[in-house]
């Protein structure tokens, strides 16, 4: 038996980690048979699930970023104007999940307090931070006018 067809016999038979075991299943443990988009965009759809069950201040992200697009539509903002609005939502959100990522990974590899981690840690935070606070400027600039013209006296 050549090592192809070996490496084959363990990809059929090669199960996912159970449900209730808290493992998530690397993509080599797909079974071979699933579709290879399931298999190259599963891990991300799970990092996502994972991401908006665990973290509160991704869902206030996405809820402020729904509430801008919402407002878009209202105000019926230019379609650049809505372009800038809907990457910096993008941003802001992909910082969080890459902040969740660190998170998580120093949690797993500092046993005790160390203050690179925390350091590590405090930065990642006022990235996300920063982003979300040009992204609040921007909307304030876009929207302002706007606002005023609307509901000012």
């Amino acid at each position: 038996m050549n090592q192809s067809s070996q490496i084959d016999e363990v990809n059929e038979t090669a199960q996912p980690a159970r449900r209730d075991s808290g493992e998530v299943p690397l993509v080599e443990d797909l079974p071979r048979h699933r579709s290879w988009w399931v298999r190259k965009f599963g891990p991300a759809f799970t990092g996502l699930t994972f991401a908006f069950k665990t973290q509160s201040s991704l869902w206030i992200h996405a809820f402020c970023g729904a509430g801008v697009i919402v407002g878009g539509f209202y105000f019926r903002i230019e379609p650049l104007e809505f372009l800038v609005l809907i990457v910096l939502i993008g941003l802001v959100i992909a910082l969080e999940l890459l902040n969740t990522a660190i998170e998580h990974a120093v949690k797993v590899n500092v046993k005790e307090w160390n203050p690179y981690a925390k350091h590590a840690l405090d930065v990642m935070a006022g990235a996300v931070l920063w982003v979300a606070l040009v992204a609040s400027v921007v909307a304030l600039i876009i929207f302002g006018p706007r606002i005023l013209d609307k509901f000012g006296t």
